[in-house]
Order: C-alpha cells, then structure tokens, then sequence
C-alpha cells in the first residue's frame, strides 16, 4: 500500500521524467500481466459458480470477526499520521490527525485516484494548522513508508522454516526464504538501530517514535492478514505463523507493483501458493472467493465510508 501526495497548495511542481513515468507504467503491466497468467493458469478448472458458492457459504461469524479486524487496522492505521508529522518535525494534536489518517489510509489503497483525494483530504484538514502543501506532501510520503514497514515486520519476524516452505512452494530455492528473512530482519534492525548522526540523521525520529512506526504497522498488517486468514477455507489448513510471510510477500509485491490495491500481484501470490494446500475438498475457488471477499470488507467498504467523510470535510471546509 504506498501512497504519494500531490502538492495542493502550491502552483509550481516538479514533474517526473517521462522515461521514468512511462518506466513506472510498463513496470506495473508487465506485473499486472504476468499475474493475469499465474491467475488464469491456477484458475482454469474454477467456474464463476464454485467461487460464488464459496462465498455464499461464507459464515456469519466469519464475517462479524472480519469486520472487526478491519476496525483494528483503521485503529492502527490512524495514527500513521501522527507518527510522519512526528518524524517531519510538525506536530498535531493526536484529535485532528486520527480521522484524517484513517480517512487518507482508506482511500489511497483505491490507487492513484484514491491517493490524490486523500492528499486533498489531508490538506484540507491540516492546513489550519499551518502545514503548506510541500509540508503534507512529506508527510504523507513518511506515512507511506511507515505503512510498508509492517510488510517487512511480518516477514522477519516468521520463523525460518516458514519462509523456506513458502518459497519452495513457489518453486524457488529454500535458500532464498533465509535470504528475504535477513534482509527484511536487517532493514528493521538498520531502522531501529540507526543513529541521528550525518547528513541524513536530521530526518530520523527518536527511537521511541520508529519503536511505535514499526509496532502501529506490525498491528495494521497482521490485522489485515488476520482479515483475510478468517475468511479462507478451513484456517487450520495452516498455521498462522507460517501464513504471515505469505501475506507479507503478497501485500508488499502488491505495493511495488503500483496497481490500485495491489491487484493482480497481490491475488496471484496468494493464489498460486495457498490454493494447492489448501486440500482434495476444497481449493482455489475458495482461496479466490476468501480475496473477494476480502477486497470487498478491507478496500471497497472503507473507501466508501472514507469518500463520504471526505467529502464531508471538503464541505464544511468551503462553508
């Protein structure tokens, strides 16, 4: 999920190369293409009617818990920008920022569109308290950052022998699972450990506020995972521990990719590693319905409600 902000408040901007833009776009269909493929390859035996059973036999209660995972991730999620005000050297009171970070979280997982509304949201709400439009911009460029770290807590912090399964599903060497758990386990250390010191040191927050970044993230990624977890087949087909790095790999592919919500990439992932374990009764149908349905509770739910609220704002702003 990474965002970027437009600058509202400002005529003059700086505009990309267009070899890098046009770089960006061919990277996101190449990626987007190559996930239709792994989709379309694990899904060519599934009938549109085997994934809607799958999902008209989704339990109530299962969905009752979703929902309440999703409320701790928009909890967690609310104080994304209290942290990057924190790390830009801006406070703001903790009353203002928690809904306009909820709201803003919300609609940038919609994608570009979502993420040039939720930089007018944040604007909006925070220019009263003195942030120009090149403040915001940071700001919400930190906040997007502290939002990938969770990916990286996920998959440092599963043990060892999780990782190499999940690769070796994939069809990869074990080796490479002890190689992304080190480095994802080293860039949380670097963060953690680094000091104010140098050209950069200006720009690091305490060491208590990147403790918070890398625990608020953490809380907001596994909720997400946890989201998911419940809505799949049969949970107990796998053990929470070893469907973390699976998630994790899955939602930061989907990050980089730079597709709204991380479709495709994200799906194929989660696809092409969960369907084939889950077992002989059930199987990539439901794997592809438990995603339906989560796009449906963790992105288009609260996009809804957050386009309301911005609107909402945007509203009485202009009053």
């Amino acid at each position: 999920m990474t965002e970027s902000a437009s600058d509202p408040g400002e005529t003059e901007t700086a505009e990309k190369p267009k070899w890098l833009r046009w770089l960006g776009i061919a990277v996101g269909l190449l990626v987007f293409a190559g996930a239709v493929y792994v989709i379309g390859q694990e899904l060519r035996r599934v009938s549109l009617q085997e994934v809607a059973g799958a999902i008209a036999s989704t339990s109530v209660t299962s969905l009752i818990v979703a929902i309440l995972a999703l409320v701790l991730c928009l909890a967690a999620a609310s104080s994304f920008d209290t942290l990057a005000l924190q790390t830009t050297g801006q406070p703001i009171s903790w009353r203002r920022s928690a809904l306009t970070s909820a709201v803003a979280f919300a609609l940038s997982n919609a994608g570009p569109p979502g993420i040039a509304l939720a930089a007018g949201v944040r604007y909006r709400s925070y220019q009263s308290e003195g942030l120009t439009g090149s403040g915001v911009a940071l700001m919400s460029g930190v906040s997007a950052l502290i939002a990938l770290i969770g990916g990286l807590s996920l998959i440092s912090l599963a043990a060892a022998s999780a990782i190499q399964a999940i690769v070796t599903q994939a069809h990869m060497p074990r080796w490479v699972g002890l190689v992304i758990a080190f480095v994802a386990l080293k860039a949380l250390i670097a963060f953690l450990a680094a000091p104010r010191l140098g050209r950069f040191g200006k720009f690091l927050p305490s060491r208590s506020v990147r403790l918070a970044v890398i625990v608020s993230s953490t809380v907001e990624w596994a909720a997400a995972a946890g989201l998911l977890y419940i809505l799949l087949p049969e949970p107990s087909w796998i053990g929470f521990l070893h469907y973390l790095p699976v998630f994790g790999l899955a939602g930061l592919l989907g990050a980089v990719s730079g597709l709204p919500g991380g479709i495709g990439a994200f799906d194929a992932v989660m696809i092409a590693v969960l369907g084939p374990k889950v077992g002989p009764k059930v199987g990539a149908a439901e794997v592809a319905a438990g995603l339906l349905l989560y796009r449906a509770i963790y992105i288009l739910a609260p996009l809804i409600v957050a386009a309301v609220i911005g609107l909402t704002i945007s509203a009485r702003r202009l009053k």
